[in-house]
């Protein structure tokens, strides 16, 4: 568990993975369960799991002010690849997301979204290639 900012050269493996601040790894993110909890700028390489979820959380007055700041600073997370079964995702820039189930939420940028079973999008987020696996 991650609360505050982590920086690592290479790959983290996990059973579970799950953050409440900002990081940046440069290599994979690999762990069974996936959360994050966006309270600043997060960036990785490649994203694998069986459940990822990404999401901008602040319950506090504190907290929500602390979240404006960063998000006004260029928050969200980056990240070039994100697979895995069931996936939901808020603030993300992604080149390729690829599951089974997938969501794509507020405030996400998504150049290709490949999907087996589901897909869902609101129509605040921009995905320029939607395609389904057969």
């Amino acid at each position: 568990m991650v609360r505050g900012t982590l920086e690592v050269e290479s790959d983290v493996n996990a059973e579970r993975f799950t953050s409440w601040g900002a990081f940046n790894i440069r290599g994979l993110l690999n762990a069974g369960n996936v959360e994050i909890y966006l309270y600043g700028p997060c960036k990785v390489r490649e994203i694998g799991g069986e459940k990822i979820v990404v999401r901008r959380n602040a319950p506090g007055k504190f907290l929500k002010l602390i979240k404006t700041f960063f998000f006004a600073h260029g928050g969200g997370l980056e990240v070039e690849v994100i697979e895995g079964d069931e996936i939901y995702l808020e603030a993300t820039r992604a080149k390729i997301v690829r599951g089974n189930k997938v969501e794509i939420g507020p405030e996400c940028e998504i150049e290709v979204v490949e999907y087996l079973d589901e897909l869902t999008v609101v129509p605040e987020a921009k995905v320029k290639v939607q395609r389904k696996i057969e």
